[in-house]
């Protein structure tokens, strides 16, 4: 119920209370003689105010107690979560903005031997190849390895790649799987490629 009908409801009960107690006192001082006629009714119908008096009273109250009762019920969660809030218990962790997230220049060389999962064309790193996300939220942390002048060395046996097949680039970049870290050893023999880390901009 809006609050617009709950004001209407109560004004309305208001009046019915005050005409019934107006009707009743009068009635009691004998102003008023109830049920017409000679007034052979008059304190049946008394009994009868009296009674809808009192049956009016107990509403009232009851529906209070009622409203009270659910407006504290409502309060209380919202305190209680209010709290929880300012205690950090509960609070969910901060959602981290896609928008943050980009391929971060080590500005450091050095080449992995093997772990590779896909590789792209060109000496920069993308952030997706054949529907495939190289660098997200789920992937924090991941490595890249950039040449800009190594027509060779592309990773046998990956079929994640843009790169035609027959095609022999001498810019591209190739991505590592979990298992390689930029703190991992760099074992491989080739010539050391530019390292790029998938990391979150930190908000200045």
């Amino acid at each position: 119920m809006n609050l617009l009908a709950l004001v209407v409801l109560t004004w309305v009960c208001i009046a019915i209370f005050v005409a019934t107690g107006i009707v009743t006192l009068l009635a009691l001082i004998g102003r008023l003689k109830l049920g017409g006629g000679d007034g052979t009714r008059h304190d049946f119908y008394l009994r009868a105010l009296v009674a809808a008096l009192i049956l009016q009273v107990v509403g009232v109250s009851v529906s209070a107690y009622a409203s009270i009762t659910k407006s504290a019920a409502q309060v209380q969660p919202s305190i209680t979560d209010a709290n929880k809030s300012e205690k950090g218990v509960g609070a969910p962790p901060p959602a981290i903005n896609p928008a943050q997230i980009n391929w971060a220049d080590t500005q450091s060389n050095a080449d992995w031997g093997g772990f590779d999962y896909a590789y792209t064309l060109t000496a920069s790193p993308k952030y997706k190849v054949k529907d495939t996300v190289l660098c997200d939220a789920t992937r924090l942390g991941y490595v890249a390895t950039c040449w800009d002048e190594r027509p060779e060395g592309y990773p046998p046996g990956v079929d994640l790649t843009d790169v035609p097949k027959g095609a022999a680039p001498s810019q591209w970049c190739t991505y590592k799987d979990n298992q390689i870290r930029v703190s991992s050893p760099a074992t491989g023999k080739a010539k050391p490629g530019r390292v790029y880390i998938c990391a979150q901009s930190v908000a200045r």
